[in-house]
């Protein structure tokens, strides 16, 4: 059978980026998959890869998160016979050190499972990688779909959540300071988080709302750059906010169609110019079922459980 090991770290338990954790544990509670598909799921937690070679293991395929805990480096590295995958989010760079670490990981690397492979191939500097990545768009994590809270026990606000710097929309809202709309400012990054809403905890936080804003961030040139980098990501933000029960207030992406989602149908769409005047539909009679249909959408398309198998079949 397959060997397919999964190498997780302390680190990510603390991550703002609760998503990192849910894929690694996900391929446990889902490993029945990996079963039907001939793949048999190794679990490992604070191990690095040289380590498990050194003990003589049987590997076919090492997968982590951004390259951690693969020593592409190692002395067992060279003329091996295993490969190597890795989840990647941003794919830009805002300096030439990050454009080099990006590059030495991804040339060292088989596969590139990223949300934002659409971005990655309009780059010349990853003409020569284009092979390697893998679209795997973002997902709302098994958490979301664990809280039950009523919609009319929810709190009959919007929240708008994360930074605004390079959002333009989010800026426009967050200066507005409509009655209806909660600003939960960024958390940063780990160790200096500035509320205790982050990881898991914003999940449980977003399901106290019935509304909930998603919108993608603006063009941004680095000084060093060249690179006017289009940053019209599909967030993870997206799916979240359906998954945690929410009327999702999105700003639509040249992904939207392929993905599912449909406009009064499963989410309300916002733009800079029209954002004010759909907060109306929080109260409307349908957004009851606009919310139901939402989060049956996302658990059905783009769940932990999706991107595991897609995951999966890929390598498989």
């Amino acid at each position: 059978m397959f060997r397919l090991y999964i190498l997780d770290h302390d680190a990510l338990d603390t991550e703002l980026v609760y998503s990192f954790s849910d894929l690694l544990q996900g391929f446990v509670r889902y490993k029945d998959e990996a079963e039907k598909r001939g793949i048999e799921i190794v679990y490992e937690k604070n191990v690095r890869s040289e380590e498990i070679l050194r003990r003589g293991d049987k590997v076919d395929c090492f997968f982590t998160i951004i390259g951690g805990m693969i020593d592409y480096n190692g002395e067992l590295y060279k003329n091996r016979l295993f490969k190597t995958a890795t989840f990647l989010d941003d794919i830009h760079w805002w300096t030439k050190e990050s454009l080099e670490n990006r590059l030495a990981l991804f040339e060292k690397t088989d596969f590139v499972f990223t949300p934002y492979a659409r971005t990655a191939n309009t780059y010349k500097e990853y003409e020569h990688l284009k092979e390697k990545f893998i679209p795997l768009h973002w997902w709302a994590p098994d958490v979301c779909f664990s809280y039950e809270q009523t919609w009319e026990k929810r709190i009959e606000k919007i929240l708008l959540s994360g930074s605004i710097s390079l959002y333009p929309i989010r800026r426009a809202i967050s200066q507005n300071k409509h009655p209806i709309v909660d600003h939960l400012q960024h958390s940063l990054r780990h160790p200096n988080f500035i509320h205790p809403y982050h990881g898991v905890k914003f999940y449980e936080y977003l399901s106290k709302y019935k509304g909930a804003i998603s919108a993608s961030a603006e063009p941004h040139q680095p000084k060093d750059s060249i690179y006017l980098h289009q940053l019209d990501y599909t967030l993870s933000k997206n799916f979240e906010v359906l998954g945690c029960g929410c009327l999702g207030f999105l700003e639509e992406t040249v992904d939207f169609k392929d993905l599912g989602f449909k406009a009064y149908e499963n989410f309300i769409p916002i733009t800079l110019d029209s954002y004010n005047q759909q907060w109306k539909y929080l109260f409307d009679n349908k957004a009851k079922n606009i919310v139901f249909n939402g989060r049956e959408f996302v658990k059905k398309n783009h769940s932990t459980k999706n991107r595991i198998i897609q995951i999966l079949e890929k390598i498989k």
